[in-house]
C-alpha cells in the first residue's frame, strides 16, 4: 500500500509538472489576436481561424475521452519530451550557440503541421529558420503520415509555411515560408527526454549502463541526421518536380518549385555546416541512427515516399 501511494504521488506530481509546462507553451504561443489591425490580415479571417481551432479542440477532447489513463499519461509525457526538445535547442546547444525557439500559433500547429520554429542566429543580421513537427508519443506510421503531408505540398511546388509568424528579428509576417522537418524518436528517447524535465542532471540509457546529460545526449546527432535526410530528400524531389513541370509546361508550378528548392538548398547547406561545428559528422550521425531502430524506420519511410510518382495538374493546390 505504501508503495502504491508513493507511485500515485509521483504520478500526480509529474502531471502537475507537465501541466505547468503546457501552460508555459500556451503562454508563449503566437496569438492570432495580436495580428488584428495588421495590414495583411482581416479581422474576419483571424476570427474564422480561431473558430476552426476551437472546433478542432472539441474533436480532440472527444477523442481523449476514449483513451485509458495510461494512454493519456503517455500523451502528457509527450508534452514533456517536446518541451525538453525546445529547451535543448535554445539552452543546450543542440543546433547552434544562439537559437530561439518560437512556438507556432495553435492554427499553424493544427492546420499547417508546424508546432515550433527554430530561429538560428548566424551572425549580424543573418538568421535561418527551421519549422518542426514534433511528435514523441505516436507510431512510425503516424510520423510517416506527417512526412507525406510535406511531400503533398512539395509535389505541387509549394513551400511549407506558417500563416502567423512573429519574432523580434522579423516582426509580424503572414505565410512565412520555412522548411518543415518531422522529428520523432523511439520510446527510449521519448521517456529519456521526458525525464529531463524532472530536473534530473542525468538520466539512464537503456539498461541503466550510461548516464547522459542533456548536452551530451546522443539524440542530438539523430536530430541532425533527420533534418539533413529530409532536406536532402526534399531538394531531390523538388528537382524532379521542376523537370516534370517543364515537360508539362506548367510554368506556375515550375516557378513555385524553383523558389522552394532555393530555400531548402540554403537550409541544407547551413544545417550541414552547423552539424560539423557541433561534432555531428556523417560518421557520428550514421552510427547514432544505426543504434536507433526508430530512426532507421523513419529513414525507410522517407525513402519509400521519395519513390512515389509525382502527378502534376494545372489546378494543383
Amino acid at each position: 500500500m505504501e508503495k502504491f501511494n508513493q507511485e500515485h504521488d509521483s504520478t500526480q506530481q509529474l502531471l502537475k509538472d507537465i501541466e505547468a509546462q503546457a501552460e508555459k507553451i500556451t503562454e508563449s504561443r503566437i496569438n492570432p489576436l495580436d495580428f488584428k489591425g495588421h495590414p495583411f490580415f482581416k479581422d474576419e479571417e483571424i476570427e474564422d481561424d480561431l473558430r476552426r481551432c476551437q472546433e478542432k479542440e472539441i474533436k480532440i477532447a472527444d477523442q481523449r475521452l476514449q483513451l485509458t489513463p495510461e494512454q493519456l499519461l503517455e500523451i502528457e509525457r509527450g508534452v514533456s519530451a517536446e518541451y525538453t526538445f525546445r529547451q535543448a535547442l535554445e539552452n543546450h546547444g543542440w543546433l547552434a550557440d544562439k537559437v530561439t525557439t518560437i512556438v507556432a500559433s495553435q492554427f499553424d500547429d493544427y492546420f499547417k503541421g508546424i508546432d515550433s520554429i527554430a530561429q538560428i542566429d548566424l551572425g549580424p543580421g543573418r538568421y535561418e529558420h527551421i519549422g518542426f513537427a514534433l511528435d514523441f508519443s505516436t507510431s512510425i506510421e503516424d510520423l510517416g503520415n506527417k512526412l507525406r503531408h510535406t511531400f503533398d505540398a512539395i509535389d505541387k511546388g509549394y513551400s511549407p509555411s506558417v500563416k502567423y509568424f512573429d519574432s523580434e528579428k522579423t516582426g509580424k509576417l503572414k505565410n512565412f515560408r520555412v522548411p518543415r522537418i518531422v522529428i520523432g524518436g523511439s520510446k527510449e528517447v521519448f521517456h529519456r527526454l521526458a525525464e529531463y524535465t524532472e530536473n534530473k542532471e542525468a538520466v539512464p540509457s537503456s539498461g541503466n549502463k550510461t548516464q547522459y546529460t542533456i548536452e551530451e545526449d546522443p539524440f542530438k546527432h539523430i536530430v541532425f541526421g533527420e533534418i539533413i535526410a529530409q532536406l536532402s530528400t526534399f531538394c531531390n524531389r523538388l528537382e524532379k518536380v521542376i523537370k516534370q513541370a517543364q515537360v508539362q509546361r506548367l510554368g506556375d508550378v515550375e516557378k513555385r518549385a524553383t523558389e522552394s528548392l532555393a530555400m531548402h538548398m540554403n537550409s541544407l547547406k547551413i544545417i550541414q555546416e552547423l552539424a560539423k561545428e557541433r561534432g555531428s559528422t556523417m560518421d557520428v550521425i550514421s552510427k547514432s541512427i544505426r543504434a536507433d531502430q526508430f530512426a532507421v524506420k523513419m529513414g525507410t519511410a522517407l525513402s519509400a515516399l521519395s519513390l512515389t510518382p509525382i502527378e502534376l495538374k494545372k489546378d494543383a493546390r
